[in-house]
């Protein structure tokens, strides 16, 4: 069942239907999809929110992919709940920004080479990809990724994963740094 709220505060409830457009945004509520698609007219920009119990993104193409089994396109912004969100860019496409909720949430990169900036609280970029929050582990691509921390920069989940491939490199903060390493490769 499809609830649908217009800006005069009607309500419309529909069922049987598979495919949604136009609006500004789509929320998933609890643990549901569609077997669908949802999106916004090739020239607007909407919200995609995520179901509450997690669901595994893919990056496809510029402002669309897949959430779980459903499509979406013309989707910039993209919101997890509670639940673990995993948000992986398969191509170097580009998004408005992810606020990935609670949960243990992870943003992998693209294979093509990345410049990753972590300025905040779990918080940065894929530069000139995508703005992140939210978000306690990244992972890179298969080629050369930089990591760079600002000085507020920290993630509280399990951190940094270069990835499978490249001469991957971490900027410390310019700050008094200690490094401890400790295993093969970090």
């Amino acid at each position: 069942t499809l609830t649908f709220e217009d800006s005069g505060q009607r309500t419309t409830t529909f069922t049987q239907i598979n495919n949604l457009i136009e609006g500004t945004s789509f929320t998933f509520s609890g643990s549901h999809q569609i077997d669908g698609s949802v999106g916004l007219q090739a020239t607007a920009s909407g919200t995609l929110t995520g179901p509450t119990d997690g669901s595994e993104w893919r990056i496809k193409s510029d402002n669309g992919g897949t959430i779980d089994s459903t499509k979406f396109a013309n989707c910039s912004h993209l919101v997890g709940q509670a639940g673990n969100d995993d948000f992986i860019f398969e191509g170097a496409h580009q998004l408005t920004d992810i606020t990935a909720g609670g949960g243990t949430n992870t943003l992998q990169g693209p294979d093509a080479g990345s410049s990753w900036s972590i300025d905040g609280s779990d918080s940065g970029a894929i530069v000139g990809q995508v703005t992140f929050s939210e978000i306690g582990k990244v992972i890179g691509g298969s080629n050369t990724d930089t990591f760079t921390f600002g000085t507020s920069g920290v993630l509280t989940g399990v951190g940094v994963d270069g990835g499978s491939g490249g001469a991957n490199k971490i900027i410390g903060k310019n700050l008094a740094n200690t490094w401890t390493i400790d295993s093969v490769d970090g």
